[in-house]
């Protein structure tokens, strides 16, 4: 509903009074329930009628206008109202933004209206109000942070885990780089921590959230079991054997704890120990262990010695190793047959490289000694450092391969030898570019040495052609045991040849002006074996002079190879000078036969190439030179600047009594082009017939 507020208000003063009437006619703002950070949209109408005008010299008074938002001025203005219009409506709308931090719940907008007169001699203001109330409801936060997910990682070490979190999400209205901080520690511990975000503007407000991070540990334990075992018996009851102790560890278990399954003594036979590792967590680790116990047995093996020499050795050398050992029978009757086998073998590095048998006769020979020497190659690629040989010596009976043995163990050292596989690369090459899309290079053969493949594989990552500049080629040769060499080869292609260019045809142009002559030339032929785009330029200049100038037109492509090519441009002059010769009239009387009078002129005188051609201007008579007078010249030429003119005189020599002038003039210019013209005159003289 309209709200109408009138206020008359009449100040009498020494110059006058001042009366007006202030109407609201309207006033209100929406909406009415807004955010927090939102415009508020004031709309006020209002009328100011004058009644009466301030006695004084001035001829408008002031409409004005203002909004206030809980006292404090929000917007204002003021419109001239010029005094011969009586009545003024105003209608006035604006957006008044509300603050991020305005506090939630009813706040007024205050309309003031009023007119005043605010001349030195008058102050007087006319004022009405009114109000409207709205609802200030919670914008969005100013301020808030929302964690990262939560976070499961698995234990990584004792000391506990690094974890990466992630990033927050921060949305801040009044501060562009808000200070933002957690209380995560360096590494997490086993299980769940609380990480709390906070985060802080310039203007103190805050916001925190938080972060689960979660340390599980689903690993297993490390073991190993102790190693197997092999025991004679010590007691038909059972033998109690020293299984020896495992090795066990955890990523965040220091002290694993470790059992196992054996039992108080064991039965002759194979047992099967199980152990077992569990850390606190609950996560178990098993191994197993072999132990066997076996009866005292009928044959005896004992190594005495085994050597291998040299201790140090190249690759591809070899190596001689030795073994000598005792086989005794300490119980014949044990035995199923009346011989046995003493058996040996020998293993490089855990391989096979030799193994052999001798007989031995139980009732004759009930103790052999035995003595066995085997040369071994080592390979060209064998590891440099130590290698192992393992000689294993037993007996074999009851038609098995070994019934009882015993081993040993021995160490040399591989030192460098020659190379198992060689390349040499050929020359390095040098090519002069071929093409534009790259040149093919005859790269030559390396040279490969394999003293264990005859036939290596020989390959190279070169291009089909080869781009302009140096390009490393890298040749490989791999033999049949998977040893590889390389080598590199550069090929460089450069680019020494220039462009080819042929000048365009020979230009002929007519003299345009005396400065010189533009002439369009068209474009030379250009090609280059590397450039698709070759750099083309010429010296020729603005304009031609007249006759021949040489242009010397000029290629030159990206390796900066030039060439040159020759074009003659020539410019002639074929337009001849022009000129006016001006006879004023046919006939020309002369006051006195030996007065000299203006016959002729000669004017406009130019030549497009030359600034001042030669004028050569020559007069014949019908009558003899110097008539009855004797006067000497009978013509005369007088040049004055650029204009020339012919004076002649009237006496003749004959009875006639007119004399009559031909008069030519001749322009040349320095080419040579003439222009003439010709004008014939008659000079009566004035002495008539002679007597």
């Amino acid at each position: 509903m309209a709200l109408s507020v009138v206020l008359v208000l009449a100040v009498a003063t020494a110059w006058g009074d001042f009366q007006a009437n202030v109407t609201i006619n309207s006033a209100s703002v929406a909406p009415t329930i807004v955010e927090a950070g939102d415009p508020l949209v004031c709309s006020l109408n209002f009328t100011v009628a004058l009644l009466h005008p301030p006695n004084h010299a001035v001829n408008y008074v002031w409409d004005s206008w203002a909004m206030e938002m809980d006292g404090n001025q929000s917007n204002s203005g003021s419109i001239r109202h010029v005094l011969d219009t009586p009545s003024q409506t105003h209608n006035i709308v604006k957006d008044v933004m509300l603050p991020l931090t305005l506090t939630p719940g009813q706040h007024t907008l205050t309309f003031i209206c009023g007119a005043k007169c605010s001349w030195p001699f008058c102050t007087e203001e006319v004022l009405v109000t009114t109000e409207r109330a709205f609802t200030v409801v919670p914008g969005p936060p100013v301020l808030s942070i929302t964690a990262p997910p939560d976070v499961t990682a698995e234990q990584s070490a004792l000391a506990g885990t690094p974890v990466a979190l992630g990033t927050p999400t921060v949305t801040s209205l009044l501060d562009r780089n808000p200070v933002v901080t957690n209380d995560a520690p360096a590494v997490f511990p086993l299980g769940q921590t609380v990480v709390t975000w906070r985060v802080v503007d310039q203007f103190g407000n805050e916001d925190a959230d938080t972060q689960l991070v979660t340390i599980v540990d689903t690993t297993p334990p490390s073991l190993t079991a102790p190693a197997d075992i092999s025991v004679e018996t010590t007691d038909p009851d059972g033998t109690a054997v020293d299984l020896g102790t495992p090795t066990a560890s955890d990523i965040c278990d220091a002290d694993v704890e470790v059992v196992n399954d054996a039992p108080a003594v064991f039965p002759l036979g194979e047992t099967v120990v199980t152990w077992t590792a569990m850390d606190d967590a609950g996560n178990v680790a098993t191994d197993a262990q072999k132990v066997t116990v076996v009866g005292v047995p009928p044959v005896v093996v004992t190594i005495n010695s085994a050597t291998v020499t040299p201790p140090t050795v190249q690759q591809g050398g070899r190596i001689t190793a030795t073994v000598n050992f005792t086989v005794e029978i300490v119980d014949p009757s044990a035995l199923p047959n009346d011989y046995v086998w003493d058996q040996w073998e020998m293993l490089r590095d855990g391989a096979w490289a030799g193994s052999g048998a001798f007989s031995q006769v139980v009732a004759t020979t009930p103790v052999k000694t035995n003595e066995m020497a085997r040369q071994i190659s080592i390979p060209l690629s064998a590891a440099l450092g130590q290698h192992t040989v393992t000689f294993r010596c037993g007996v074999g009976y009851e038609g098995q391969d070994w019934n009882v043995e015993t081993s040993v163990a021995r160490t040399f050292t591989v030192i460098a030898g020659p190379p198992a596989l060689r390349i040499t690369a050929p020359p390095a090459v040098t090519a002069e570019q071929s093409g534009l899309a790259g040149t093919p290079v005859d790269l030559g053969t390396p040279t490969v040495e394999d003293p264990a493949d005859p036939s290596p594989v020989v390959a190279s990552d070169a291009p089909t052609v080869f781009p302009l500049g140096s390009t490393t080629v890298t040749w490989t040769a791999t033999d049949r045991y998977g040893n590889t060499a390389t080598a590199t080869q550069t090929v460089t292609v450069t680019d020494t040849t220039p462009p080819s260019i042929t000048a365009p045809t020979a230009a002929s142009a007519e003299q345009a002006s005396a400065d010189g002559t533009a002439v369009e030339l068209a474009g030379p032929t250009v090609s280059d074996v590397c450039d698709a785009d070759v750099e083309v330029g010429n010296d020729a200049p603005g304009v031609f002079p007249l006759g021949d100038t040489v242009v010397a037109w000029t290629a030159t492509d990206d390796s900066g190879n030039a060439a040159t090519a020759e074009q003659t441009v020539t410019v002639v002059d074929t337009t001849p000078p022009e000129l006016t010769l001006t006879v004023p009239a046919p006939t020309i009387p002369a006051t006195s036969a030996k007065a000299l009078v203006l016959a002729a002129r000669v004017t406009d005188v130019r030549d497009i190439c030359d600034a001042d051609p030669d004028v050569v201007i020559t007069v014949t008579s019908n009558e003899p030179i110097k008539g009855r007078g004797g006067k000497s010249p009978d013509w005369m030429v007088v040049r004055n600047g650029s204009v020339w003119e012919i004076w002649v005189r009237a006496e003749s020599s004959g009875p006639s009594t007119d004399r009559i002038y031909t008069i030519t003039a001749t322009a040349t210019d320095s080419s040579g082009r003439s222009t003439r013209a010709t004008g014939v005159v008659t000079v009566p003289d004035p002495r008539g017939k002679k007597k």
